[in-house]
């Protein structure tokens, strides 16, 4: 009597099976042996093995089956966050001319491992994920700074972490503590910001560590630049200047140059005029100059008047008060405006 292909093989203990694999396992390493037996006889009795097809799609990459023994083995990174539980269906089929099969499932559950560091990201109201971040020279305890967003893939202590930064002129304010922690950065107010004018940019770290066992860190380098406020005035070259003139000078002739600075970001100094009444005035002489748009002339800087549609000033030189008279368009000419006395006509 010769024998026919008429049993399926059986696996040993059942359909259902239960495994544990360390997250980051070595290559090659046994999760799992599995033995099936067929009493038919010859080809018909031998079995091999393989992953489903399901199977081979969603973990052909981390598990494999030996085809002899029916052992389980590592063949890619085995991650707890990816799959904290793989389904492994294994196929056992015989040799025979009619090939029987038989199937069963592997549960292998993934042991965490803290090999997570925290994830940060910083927003500012400038941009997205950034590592500069601005603050004015003069900001108030409390002001916005950065917007910190920390996350941590792993479970358990390895998931939590704490988070500081280096600088005690600044503080981290939580804001959220969901699905990982939301934090501002903000102006602490115990010690003063950097003077722009002195230093327009410094180095913050922001450091953030897991409770997990080695514990992972991640440090975020933020590079703060100062933003300028109008906390300069403009400082003349010199407190005081002094020029000496020529009677009957010549029209057009500059008599001399002011220089201002301001440490200020981009600021623009404007020569304020100053009105005055003109009474009274001691004239010793009479003189006339021309106004120019491109050097601050006597002029810019001293007395100016509008007065019956034209313009009146006095400029003092020395012991001398000069009286100017010009028409509003801008040229300007001398007039006898006093008598013997000294008083204005």
């Amino acid at each position: 009597m010769l024998d026919a292909n008429d049993n399926p093989p059986e696996f040993d203990g059942g359909s259902h099976f239960e495994a544990r694999v360390t997250e980051n396992t070595p290559l090659l390493s046994i999760v799992f042996r599995l033995t099936a037996r067929d009493p038919d006889l010859g080809d018909s009795g031998r079995v091999g093995y393989y992953l489903a097809a399901s199977t081979r799609a969603a973990y052909g990459s981390t598990f494999a089956v030996n085809n002899v023994t029916g052992e389980l083995y590592v063949i890619g990174v085995v991650d707890y966050e990816t799959s904290p539980i793989c389904h492994l269906i294994v196929v056992a089929a015989d040799h025979g001319p009619e090939v029987r099969t038989a199937e069963a499932t592997v549960a292998v559950a993934v042991d965490d491992v803290n090999d997570n560091a925290p994830t940060v990201i910083v927003n500012t109201l400038y941009d997205s994920n950034t590592d500069v971040a601005h603050v004015t020279e003069n900001a108030e305890p409390g002001t916005f700074v950065g917007h910190v967003i920390v996350s941590d893939r792993d479970r358990g202590a390895g998931g939590r972490f704490n988070c500081s930064v280096n600088d005690s002129r600044f503080r981290l304010r939580r804001i959220s503590s969901a699905s990982g922690g939301e934090f501002h950065i903000v102006t602490a107010g115990v010690a003063p910001l950097p003077d722009r004018e002195r230093r327009d940019k410094f180095r913050l770290s922001l450091t953030c560590e897991d409770f997990g066992i080695p514990a992972l860190m991640t440090t975020r380098q933020l590079t703060v630049d100062v933003l300028d406020v109008n906390d300069n005035a403009p400082q003349f070259s010199r407190s005081t200047y002094t020029v000496s003139i020529k009677e009957h000078n010549e029209p057009g002739v500059v008599l001399m140059q002011l220089n201002a600075t301001d440490n200020d970001v981009n600021s623009v100094i404007k020569v304020r005029k100053y009105h005055d009444i003109f009474e009274n005035i001691n004239i010793s002489k009479v003189s006339y100059f021309r106004h120019t748009s491109d050097v601050f002339d006597i002029l810019d800087i001293f007395k100016i008047l509008p007065l019956y549609n034209v313009w009146l000033g006095s400029v003092v030189l020395g012991r001398r008060t000069i009286l100017i008279i010009g028409s509003q368009v801008g040229s300007l000419a001398a007039m006898p405006l006093c008598n013997d006395s000294g008083q204005v006509v």
